[in-house]
């Protein structure tokens, strides 16, 4: 009689033992190549983290992807692989994404994890949710460069920038109108609206719905930001998905493209108009009266995007 402990034990051995192990899996792994973490081992393997945010940890289904899950703190996780500053999580019956800065990781047990890069960065790459239902990656918004799509700033934007401010929506502080009037003023389609009104005239993109507004440059390395984009951000907006009181504090602001010494700039009808970098937006509105208002204790004073608008979305 054979032994059927013995063949699967050489199966397991040769790889073959692979066609035993159930129905694929779709994962995120597709189209990789990995690196091994220490140059001079291969022994990497799965390492288990734990989760550190404050309140909540966004789970993704890729790297700065949509939010599909959030963690509390001390949740155990596994992690498969590092990509950049995230770790690759199995999530349910497949994989996810979480920021590698609120996780935590011995230091010997890091050195075991494989990191990997993406050879094609235009394609989707699918992953399964714990409910068994697929969804598709996000990816970045164009790979055009020169003119509006930067990444220096574009002379048309600037151009914008200067006539918007001569506008009644500078004066008013009314800060919808004045980032639209950026954009119409530097060549934007109008669209279903005029171009003053982009809540009504583009599409809202939600992929960086949760963002703070400091961590936008990573957004803008990761190809998701463009110049001339506008950018809608809200008072402490996860402090429940359902939450949507209608006085909120918000403010809207246009991605302007890299300065000459490649900084991520912003312009708002704030600070006399000028170029500020993501920080300043941010330190700005954390100040705000109406910001402390509707922010709290618990959850903190912090604006975060809740969706982008593309007024030069024919141009990319």
């Amino acid at each position: 009689m054979i032994n059927k402990s013995l063949i699967a034990m050489v199966l397991l051995i040769t790889g073959v033992g692979a066609v035993f192990a159930g129905p694929a899996q779709i994962s995120p792994f597709e189209e990789q190549s990995v690196v091994f973490a220490d140059a001079g081992s291969s022994q990497t393997r799965e390492v288990a983290g734990t989760v550190t945010a404050r309140w909540k940890l966004n789970v993704r289904i890729s790297p700065w992807g949509t939010i599909i899950d959030g963690f509390k703190p001390g949740r155990k996780v596994t992690i498969v692989a590092r990509e950049g500053d995230w770790y690759r999580i199995r999530y349910g019956s497949g994989f996810a994404y979480v920021h590698t800065s609120l996780i935590k990781v011995s230091a010997a047990e890091e050195d075991m994890i494989a990191t990997t890069s993406s050879r094609e960065t235009g394609s989707a790459k699918p992953s399964t949710s714990p409910g068994g239902t697929s969804s598709v990656s996000t990816t970045p918004v164009s790979t055009k460069t020169g003119g509006i799509n930067g990444p220096a700033i574009p002379a048309e934007l600037l151009k914008g920038l200067a006539e918007a401010k001569k506008t009644e929506w500078f004066r008013s502080h009314k800060c919808l109108q004045f980032a639209g009037t950026v954009a119409a003023k530097a060549g934007a389609t109008p669209g279903k609206a005029a171009a003053s009104q982009p809540q009504a005239a583009y599409p809202a993109d939600k992929r960086l719905r949760g963002y703070q507004i400091n961590d936008l440059p990573k957004a803008v390395e990761a190809g998701l930001l463009k110049p001339g984009m506008l950018i809608h951000v809200k008072i402490h907006y996860d402090k429940d998905p359902a939450y949507h009181k209608p006085d909120n504090a918000h403010h809207w602001f246009v991605y302007m493209g890299k300065n000459s010494k490649g900084v991520p700039m912003f312009a708002d009808n704030t600070h006399k108009g000028e170029l500020q970098t993501a920080q300043q937006v941010y330190s700005n509105m954390k100040g705000w009266r109406n910001s402390k208002t509707y922010g709290d204790a618990k959850y903190g004073y912090v604006p975060r995007v809740t969706a982008v608008h593309d007024p030069f979305a024919n141009k990319r």
